[in-house]
């Protein structure tokens, strides 16, 4: 059955009679009063009740001779709970040393695959810079990942959702976060010992790697 996080919902009933024709149709929702008899359109309004689980529209047609058809029976499932993604990764910190770290989340609910893939996360800096990237969905452990194509060094960046939905169009729930690329960096010597005696200049000679321009060590 079609999922449905609306209680107020379109249908589509279809009718044909080769002889009279169809002249109306009529439905009713949870088994309450039949509606009008109406003219067939591409489109109907059922209001169900706003309570969650399965529920059902009938429908019947009327032909020009004021013959009624048996009654065709359909399901929508409502569901009004939004998923939650729980982040697996990076578990410790919000700091990394990849411009393309992976995220990872595990969902309460199955989602729309799409919704994930092409544009489930959002990250977006301070001053309103977006950084797209690619998404994978694994709908039998219902977890999935977000690698950014490339964070800028030194900035932060939040973590929201964008587009992610779960069956049913209930826009996913996660808690915003930050994350902030940081280059690692190292400083190595190949002197073991200076001796250094009075007021004698020494110089220790260094190696520094990705060490930002105009940074102090100390």
């Amino acid at each position: 059955a079609t999922r449905i996080s609306n209680a107020d919902s379109s249908f589509y009933v279809g009718g044909s009679d080769s002889l009279s024709g169809v002249e109306a149709i009529r439905y009713r929702v949870d088994g309450g009063l039949w509606s009008p008899w109406v003219q067939p359109s591409t489109a109907h309004t059922a209001s169900f009740a706003a309570i969650e689980g399965r529920h059902f529209v009938e429908a019947q047609a009327l032909n020009g001779a004021g013959l009624i058809s048996d009654t065709a029976v359909d399901s929508v499932i409502i569901d009004l709970t939004a998923p939650i993604g729980t982040r697996l990764a990076p578990v410790e910190g919000e700091v990394v040393s990849t411009p393309r770290p992976i995220l990872r989340y595990r969902f309460s609910e199955t989602l729309r695959t799409r919704s994930w893939t092409t544009n489930g996360l959002s990250m977006e800096s301070a001053d309103g810079t977006s950084i797209t990237g690619l998404g994978q969905y694994n709908t039998a452990t219902k977890t999935g990942s977000f690698q950014p194509y490339e964070l800028l060094p030194g900035v932060e960046y939040i973590v929201t959702v964008a587009e992610a939905v779960d069956l049913a169009g209930n826009p996913l729930s996660i808690e915003p976060w930050t994350i902030t690329y940081l280059i690692p960096t190292s400083v190595t010597a190949s002197t073991r010992r200076i001796d250094a005696t009075g007021g004698k200049r020494t110089e220790l000679a260094f190696r520094a790697t990705a060490i930002p321009v105009g940074a102090a060590l100390i």
